[in-house]
């Protein structure tokens, strides 16, 4: 090729960067909306979005970057990072040894945040980052919306915010374009639900039981009353997760919900095969393929 040809060929690159904004924002659409157009197109496609849990700094800070492209290569849709918190209140006894983990080695919101920063340059797949209150609230609500925007983080999940107390913060995030992912429970009223799904955007976690994470799931049957009611309310995206434990669990729950988030299972095979990356890698790999295959 000519050099006058090479010339005008940088020179159209050049220009496409220019014409073709390289992120949703500047295509006028927020990174919330585009969480949720994600499970929009799947519905398109009669498949269930993924939704994989890591705790970051667990079992250590580049061990859990690593299991997080991991779980991309594998086949996750979207990553749930989970910043330890000292009083898990939500989680069950695996997730909250992860985090107590984590937090003896340093883990917090700053260096949770710097993580997803680093991620995010690696894979552009959706990533929310999971917090109770506490640290958010501590780090500053607005600086932590901030930071995560910048840190090119999709949304957030703050599973101890009770609707009534969650005004302030699901504006700060929509002024940031963030999503916003409230919980719901087989508990929550035909009215409490409508509260809460106009909170959402992205999808709406569905928690299938009322106990932690982990709880294993006996019966679908209140899932299933829960995905009822709210598809009588909303068409927005619904996601179920605590105690799906395998490929099995998700095909049964795949004909009421748009997407499956799987946590304690994955944190369970790391804490069993952590001594070995190798293994490591290759047994939470293989688990969330499998898994990806049962949404299908």
């Amino acid at each position: 090729m000519c050099a006058g040809t090479e010339k005008e060929e940088r020179k159209l690159k050049s220009l496409k960067k220019e014409l073709i904004p390289a992120s949703a924002e500047e295509r006028g659409i927020s990174r919330g909306e585009r969480l949720e157009q994600l499970f929009y197109e799947k519905r398109e496609i009669n498949e269930k979005v993924l939704i994989i849990y890591l705790c970051a700094g667990y079992p250590d800070l580049d061990f859990s970057r690593e299991l997080i492209l991991t779980a991309v290569k594998a086949g996750a849709d979207i990553i749930e990072v989970g910043i330890p918190f000292s009083d898990p209140l939500a989680d069950g006894p695996a997730i909250q040894h992860a985090s107590q983990q984590a937090l003896l080695k340093g883990m917090n919101a700053a260096k949770a945040l710097e993580m997803a920063a680093d991620i995010k340059k690696c894979t552009k797949i959706p990533l929310l980052l999971m917090s109770y209150y506490n640290p958010i609230y501590r780090y500053g609500l607005e600086k932590f919306c901030g930071d995560a925007f910048k840190a090119e983080v999709d949304g957030i999940i703050v599973p101890d915010l009770p609707v009534e107390e969650s005004e302030k913060l699901v504006s700060i995030t929509r002024n940031f374009g963030l999503g916003f992912v409230p919980l719901v429970s087989p508990t929550s009223t035909l009215e409490r639900l409508k509260r809460i799904s106009k909170t959402a955007l992205g999808f709406i976690y569905c928690v299938s039981t009322t106990g932690t994470t982990g709880s294993t799931i006996r019966s679908f049957g209140d899932a299933k009353e829960m995905a009822e009611k709210l598809r009588s309310i909303t068409q927005k995206p619904t996601a179920l997760g605590f105690g799906i434990e395998g490929p099995e669990h998700v095909r049964m729950a795949a004909p009421m919900f748009d997407g499956i988030i799987v946590g304690s299972a994955v944190i369970r095979i790391i804490e069993h095969f952590k001594k070995s990356r190798e293994s490591c890698f290759k047994e939470v790999g293989e688990f969330i393929s499998s898994l990806k295959k049962a949404c299908r």
